[in-house]
């Protein structure tokens, strides 16, 4: 639709996916798709990858399998696929990651695209709010609106600090199962960062509410322990305060997709679902107190 065409467009995707698969993609320890040709011209873009339907190793998820949630085994490889891609980059200066993937793409942090994304997560609580009345109750409502008012501060502690290069639209169909191995296709977020973000946004989208509630703190170290296991260890406790200040991007990424986004029936039913997970699980981790301590120190 022009809606989405224009959305896209105007936040970047298309071109920062083109330079990832173009420049990045292949040095990866991860599968991704095979890149035959792309190119990205204004709001004109292309990309012809390999079928990954006709590979009989790979399974694809679908919406369904979102709703549903994944099998924990599947999200436990999902977390090591996380910790390796995590590792691989991290830590590096300023200048060996501008080699890799420029500031420029950054959807957070670069010249143009920094404001555009401030912009947009502040005029999408509104229209997401008339679309799905009464599913962002006024704590988070309060919550989300001390996000933004803060939000240059919030954005030097959420890309301070060793980074890692993360895939940013980490959901559970993002990722395919290739024989005993993961892989990850749609890398048009992808970004330099604190890896628990992916975490995060993966355990949100993909796991519902009463499960994760069970397995959320269990999963969050079994993350922290792979990356140990990859090379490159974190501190556990760090992580997990990072994971609960990293639930506002998920809550605000799905607040923006069905703000501004123009997506079918099955795709809105999904995306409703993401939202109540999304809120769910900033009420839980007590995202608003972890902001009310962080804004006093």
């Amino acid at each position: 639709s022009l809606a989405t065409h224009w959305f896209f467009s105007v936040i970047n995707s298309w071109q920062l996916e083109s330079h990832f698969f173009r420049h990045v993609a292949a040095a990866l320890p991860l599968r991704t798709p095979v890149t035959y040709a792309t190119r990205c011209q204004g709001t004109r873009f292309f990309l012809m990858q390999e079928n990954l339907h006709a590979d009989p190793s790979v399974e694809l998820f679908t919406n369904l399998d979102m709703l549903e949630g994944p099998p924990l085994d599947i999200v436990r490889r999902c977390l090591d696929a996380f910790a390796r891609l995590h590792a691989q980059h991290y830590g590096l200066e300023p200048a060996e990651r501008e080699a890799i993937l420029p500031l420029a793409l950054h959807p957070f942090l670069s010249p143009s695209m920094g404001p555009v994304s401030k912009t947009l997560n502040r005029l999408a609580l509104k229209p997401c709010m008339r679309k799905l009345p009464g599913k962002i109750p006024p704590d988070i409502q309060r919550a989300y609106r001390d996000s933004i008012a803060h939000w240059d501060a919030l954005l030097e502690h959420w890309f301070s600090g060793p980074l890692s290069l993360l895939h940013g639209d980490s959901h559970l169909g993002n990722f395919f199962v290739s024989g005993d191995e993961m892989g990850m296709l749609d890398w048009q977020a992808a970004h330099w960062g604190k890896g628990i973000r992916d975490v995060v946004y993966f355990l949100n989208n993909a796991v519902p509410s009463d499960v994760l509630a069970a397995h959320e703190r269990e999963l969050v170290d079994y993350y922290v322990a792979r990356r140990a296991a990859h090379g490159e260890a974190i501190d556990g406790a760090a992580a997990w305060q990072d994971y609960r200040g990293f639930t506002f991007h998920a809550l605000m990424t799905i607040v923006v997709s069905i703000g501004f986004g123009a997506l079918n029936e099955e795709q809105d039913a999904l995306m409703a679902k993401i939202l109540q997970r999304s809120v769910a699980t900033a009420q839980r981790v007590d995202y608003a107190g972890w902001l009310a301590g962080f804004l006093q120190r």
